[in-house]
């Protein structure tokens, strides 16, 4: 059973982090660069994809200054970052809980947003199939243009990560 759970400085996650395979970290950041940039942001939270005891996924979401940075206004919005997969549990819909977990821990949150680099063409057609839409924004970003997508938060989410 596929769970979102807030991370932990458990010994148990920590072991599963050593252990997280990303082979292609081209456009994603690992969960260890992760939870440096949340323990120096507090507007940022990582999140941990459990199938059972076994971390499967990792990802940050960032309220505040992060969807600012990226053209938002709103204030109900919020923004996944660094949303990976372990190698060893792709084809899993691994996504599918993030609206509960959002409703249960970011009640007021309506929006979720993510930014997607122009070259991954994988990653724009997975979000824009599930839910995701183009708001044509665009910004620079450390690895080039990246596309601003969105999609509210009640929208059911079911990401299969092929």
């Amino acid at each position: 059973m596929i769970q979102l759970v807030r991370y932990s400085t458990t010994r148990g996650a920590l072991k599963q982090i050593q252990q997280y395979q990303l082979v292609n970290v081209m456009y994603t950041a690992t969960p260890q660069q992760v939870i440096r940039a949340c323990k120096s942001d507090l507007e940022r939270t990582a999140v941990m994809i459990m199938n059972g005891n076994q971390l499967v996924g990792f990802f940050c979401l960032h309220v505040g200054q992060g969807p600012l940075s990226y053209g938002e206004t709103e204030v109900n919005t919020i923004l996944l970052r660094a949303l990976s997969v372990d190698d060893r549990f792709k084809h899993q819909r691994v996504a599918a809980e993030l609206p509960r977990y959002l409703a249960s821990h970011y009640p007021m949150i309506q929006t979720i947003l993510l930014a997607v680099n122009h070259a991954n063409h994988v990653a724009q057609h997975l979000y824009l199939t599930h839910g995701f839409t183009d708001t044509h924004r665009r910004i620079d970003g450390r690895l080039g243009r990246q596309f601003i997508y969105e999609r509210p938060v009640h929208c059911p989410m079911d990401l299969n990560f092929d």
